[in-house]
């Protein structure tokens, strides 16, 4: 039942994303990941291997991220050969993901 689950909220993500950005809107789609990434963090039985892989997920994404936004939009330009650049950007997001975690911990524990 939960990889049925999984799956649909998957979809539902897709789905979001889609009909978000055939509007012009992003947040559609953000707003459906953040809810998903949520419940699948909640129910997970393990959690450190669910965030380590999220965390992994968004550093490969993060730098995938810019190599498709200098292809398809020209909003980035890297060398010729970019492997170089896009492991920096990788490294980069492995070190702030991490230290933006810690610092949001450090905000909501300085709050209650």
């Amino acid at each position: 039942m939960d990889a049925l689950l999984t799956f649909i909220g998957y979809e539902a993500v897709w789905l979001s994303a889609v009909i978000g950005a055939g509007r012009g809107l992003a947040w559609p789609g953000l707003g459906a990941a953040a809810v998903f990434v949520a419940w699948r963090m909640a129910v997970s039985r393990s959690r450190g291997l669910a965030l380590g892989l999220l965390v992994l997920s968004l550093v490969i994404g993060g730098a995938l991220s810019y190599w498709a936004a200098a292809r398809g939009w020209h909003a980035v330009q890297f060398p010729s050969d970019p492997r170089a650049s896009l492991a920096a950007l990788a490294i980069g997001w492995a070190a702030a993901l991490p230290l933006l975690s810690v610092a949001a911990r450090r905000i909501a524990g300085g709050r209650s």
